[in-house]
């Protein structure tokens, strides 16, 4: 059995729109969908979204998991699901056609499980150039500095018994705790295979929110540095560094081009995440 674990704090729409997408899904083995409401206390229009799908998707149900984040409401999803089988999705990207049958066919060859990634159906042309697409022919490459491949938590999925083996996801980690569970699940023996068939429609976000986004990332990863040198990941030296602050500004003028700014700003943010987060964990992580 397969359950379809979806957290979701604020975006009904976005969340109906998801599951309005899961409706159209056929499958030929059971599953089940949980939503896990990250929601404060008292508001309830996850509530309101869910009970309006109420026999429209098997075994559909909304747990509340408490407003402590998107790793805490996996895991209280996951917690809840019947199946042997556990599928992750995000309430603001949508599931493509077939999504949900070709992660349990995927999920009998591999332990854990990267959907391919679209972005061209939820994303303006403007939008897209600002990113660099990923998940297309295969998971996510590590390269600052080189380590293993990663999955987005979007599409992601994890036999029960491997979940379990490594705790789930790590809860003190408020964004990449996706890529942390692919490495621990990885350097714990677990294959990290890939599914075509199993499509998931992204939405990216634009903006002041990119650039947000951007820097958190850039943080994290230095974060992620700090934890895994112990386990093989390579070094960072400065000449990385130095060379990296030297495209940026070189590539200024690009900040006053319509058509490249977008893409200048998440690059800025990324950069200036890295260079707070070496301060923050006190490893030189640029």
């Amino acid at each position: 059995m397969l359950s379809v674990i979806i957290p979701v704090r604020g975006g009904p729409r976005l969340l109906a729109e998801q599951l309005e997408a899961l409706t159209r899904q056929s499958v030929a083995e059971p599953w089940e969908v949980i939503v896990a409401d990250d929601s404060d206390p008292g508001d309830d229009a996850i509530a309101r979204v869910v009970a309006g799908f109420e026999g429209r998707l098997p075994g559909l149900r909304r747990v509340p998991a408490g407003a402590r984040g998107a790793a805490h409401a996996r895991n209280v999803g996951a917690a809840e699901a019947r199946g042997d089988k556990i599928a992750f999705l995000d309430a603001d990207d949508v599931a493509g056609d077939g999504w949900v049958a070709g992660m349990a066919a995927a999920l009998e060859r591999h332990p854990v499980v990267a959907s391919r990634w679209e972005f061209t159906r939820l994303n303006s042309p403007e939008v897209l150039t600002s990113r660099t697409p990923a998940q297309l022919r295969g998971p996510q490459r590590y390269v600052r500095p080189p380590y293993l491949d990663h999955a987005g938590g979007c599409g992601l999925g994890v036999r029960r018994e491997a979940f379990e083996a490594v705790g789930g996801f790590d809860e003190s980690w408020t964004l990449l705790e996706d890529t942390d569970l692919t490495w621990r699940l990885q350097l714990a023996g677990y294959e990290l295979g890939f599914a075509p068939e199993a499509v998931v429609h992204i939405r990216f976000r634009s903006g002041l929110a990119s650039f947000r986004q951007a820097y958190g990332y850039g943080v994290y990863n230095v974060r992620l540095y700090k934890e895994y040198r112990s386990r093989g990941m390579p070094p960072l030296g400065p000449r990385e560094a130095l060379w990296s602050l030297y495209r940026m500004f070189k590539t200024l003028p690009e900040l006053l081009r319509p058509e490249t700014r977008l893409r200048y700003l998440r690059t800025l943010g990324f950069r200036l995440g890295r260079f707070a987060g070496s301060l923050r964990y006190g490893v030189w992580g640029v």
